[in-house]
């Protein structure tokens, strides 16, 4: 991910399988952990956002909607030149209730959407987007109600034996003048990763200049 070609402002990062304790001392060479989230009573999971150093950007706190097993999830606010962007990363894990994953999402989506922002999306939802499951309908459904549309269009993790879309990123297209999206095989995953650009939003950046508390504005 981080070479003279790949190097995003911004990097999402599911099932890092790290305790609270662990994740404080995780680190990329010029990225900082700008929101996370650790289980701590069951092993695995796990989600985090990386920013680059120079990012100016505010956690906002969404503990009480993750629910280990059931709902993973973090989220930053990021200022562009001409709006509040946030970005927020989400995990289910495969062995979880869906339908539970789903009312925790509904629920975190109705309670960002109380301010005026605009909200970009990404994880690793086990949900295969390939297959017109009454899952997958229902998870459109709510995205939609939104004003949320699935931009990735390529498989995101090829076996010898399957081939599914089950990371995503979701956001207003309305929105967004051109989207880039295309795999980035790092070789540290059996997932690849997924690189998306977008010319629209462009974030500001500050020397070495962070904001953390428990809510947004």
């Amino acid at each position: 991910m981080q070479d003279k070609i790949v190097s995003p402002h911004l990097i999402c990062l599911s099932e890092h399988h790290l305790k609270t304790y662990e994740i404080t001392k995780f680190s990329i060479n010029n990225y900082k952990i700008a929101a996370s989230f650790c289980r701590e009573g069951v092993s695995k999971g796990g989600i985090c956002i990386m920013a680059r150093h120079n990012i100016h950007f505010t956690t906002i706190d969404l503990l009480k909607f993750c629910r280990e097993r059931i709902f993973d999830i973090c989220a930053i606010e990021v200022n562009s030149e001409s709006k509040k962007i946030i970005v927020g990363c989400v995990y289910r894990s495969p062995s979880g209730d869906v339908a539970q994953f789903l009312k925790s999402l509904e629920a975190t989506l109705s309670y960002l959407y109380k301010f005026p922002v605009t909200l970009i999306l990404c994880g690793d939802l086990n949900i295969n987007y390939l297959l017109g499951t009454p899952y997958k309908k229902r998870l459109d459904n709510i995205m939609k109600s939104f004003n949320l549309s699935q931009i990735i269009d390529f498989p995101t993790k090829i076996t010898n034996n399957t081939v599914t879309l089950i990371d995503y990123v979701f956001l207003d297209t309305t929105l967004v003048k051109k989207v880039i999206s295309y795999p980035h095989i790092n070789g540290l995953s059996d997932h690849d990763a997924q690189i998306v650009i977008l010319d629209s939003f462009m974030i500001n950046c500050h020397k070495n200049i962070s904001k953390k508390n428990g809510s947004f504005s």
